[in-house]
């Protein structure tokens, strides 16, 4: 699964074995699997796909792509891409969900939303599993300097998941501005804009949200 013209991605999809997800590792060959969930945007990753992602998976993603960066291999997805088992990733988000939202309220309606839309994708899927398609993105900081700064920040912001006590910051999530945003520029900030998947159940069709910029 790739994003195309600096486009960031969120897929439910099929597994490509059951074990897929569980633990950290580099994303495999997805070919053949089912994708029955899609979210995009551009140059940003939405604060809300950052709550399917345990910490162990954020680190693993930063050693990824600094053994990479070291070795003079190219930002490619099996490096860049993070693949979470939907039992990991729901568990992940929902256990952290008060705790985030009572930090910061403004995050109330449109988290909770997020993960009943995802959700509803997800129980319609043999073994699902959450895919950040994140090669663009890192591709757009893939030097040392840069990438060090990207590695940093990542696990700062999605952090706050961890520590909602922290201070909102906006390198990658541009979390402050979604907050600062009313509907629907909040909920395409925090979620991206749901381009396939829909069902009946919590709504029958993607929302329309703003188009990116391009």
């Amino acid at each position: 699964m790739h994003s195309v013209g600096n486009r960031v991605t969120c897929v439910v999809r099929s597994a490509t074995e059951p074990a897929e997800g569980v633990a950290p590792a580099a994303a495999g060959d997805d070919a053949g699997t089912t994708v029955t969930g899609l979210w995009e945007v551009q140059y940003l990753l939405p604060f809300c796909w950052a709550g399917f992602v345990p910490a162990a998976f954020w680190t693993a993603h930063g050693a990824r792509l600094t053994e990479a960066m070291a070795e003079g291999a190219a930002p490619e997805p099996p490096v860049t891409d993070i693949v979470v088992a939907w039992s990991v990733a729901e568990q992940a988000y929902a256990s952290r969900l008060d705790g985030i939202v009572a930090a910061v309220p403004e995050l109330e309606e449109p988290a909770r939303r997020f993960l009943e839309d995802v959700r509803s994708v997800a129980d319609r899927t043999e073994h699902p599993v959450v895919h950040l398609c994140l090669d663009e993105l890192v591709e757009m900081s893939w030097d040392e300097d840069d990438l060090g700064r990207y590695v940093t920040d990542v696990v700062r912001e999605a952090g706050l998941w961890d520590d909602p006590t922290g201070e909102p910051h906006g390198e990658l999530t541009d979390l402050p501005t979604a907050l600062a945003s009313a509907e629907p520029d909040r909920s395409f900030l925090l979620g991206g804009e749901w381009t396939h998947g829909g069902s009946a159940a919590p709504r029958a069709r993607p929302p329309a949200l703003p188009r990116p910029v391009e």
